[in-house]
C-alpha cells in the first residue's frame, strides 16, 4: 500500500461519519420542527353556547348578573377543564336586553360523574336564586333545557 491509499481511507471514513452525523442531526431538526408545528396547533375543546332570553314575571326582559361556577372535570372528549367562576352581566337595554349568551364546556359524560355548573342569579328586580346546569355536547342550548 502506498502512502496515498493509507491517508485516503481514514479521510473517507471521517467523511462518511460526518455525513451520517449530519443526516441524524437533520432528522432530529425535522422531528423537533414537526413537534413544534403539531404542538402549536393542539386541538381546542369546543364550547357550547348557552343562549336564551330571560324574562321577569311581568313579561319584561330581566337584567342583572349570573355567576356560574364549576369544579374541575374531564369532558367526554378527554379535555381537562379547570374549575372556575364566570360572571355574566345580563343587559338591561337595547337589542340584547335580557339575553344570556355564555360559552361553556360540555359536561354530559364528564368525569367525575354528576359534574354540573352552578348558576347563581342576581337580578335587578331583587330576585336571587341558584340553578344547576348540565351542558350537552352540542348547541346552542337554552337555559330551560340545561336545568335537570
Amino acid at each position: 500500500m502506498d502512502r496515498f491509499t493509507m491517508s485516503r481511507e481514514p479521510r473517507e471514513r471521517t467523511q462518511r461519519r460526518h455525513a451520517r452525523q449530519r443526516a441524524r442531526r437533520n432528522i432530529l431538526y425535522l422531528l423537533c420542527f414537526l413537534c413544534l408545528l403539531c404542538g402549536g396547533r393542539r386541538a381546542e375543546a369546543q364550547t357550547v353556547q348557552i343562549l336564551d332570553t330571560l324574562y321577569n314575571a311581568d313579561g319584561t326582559t330581566a337584567s342583572g348578573r349570573i355567576v356560574i361556577s364549576w369544579d374541575p372535570f374531564t369532558a367526554a372528549d378527554m379535555t381537562t377543564v379547570d374549575g372556575g367562576t364566570l360572571t355574566y352581566t345580563i343587559p338591561a337595554t337595547g337589542i340584547n336586553a335580557g339575553v344570556v349568551n355564555v360559552p361553556l364546556y360540555a359536561n354530559v359524560g364528564a368525569t367525575p360523574a354528576g359534574t354540573s355548573y352552578a348558576a347563581r342569579y342576581f337580578l335587578a328586580n331583587g330576585a336571587q336564586y341558584t340553578e344547576t346546569w348540565i351542558v350537552p355536547s352540542f348547541g346552542p342550548a337554552t337555559i330551560t333545557t340545561r336545568r335537570p
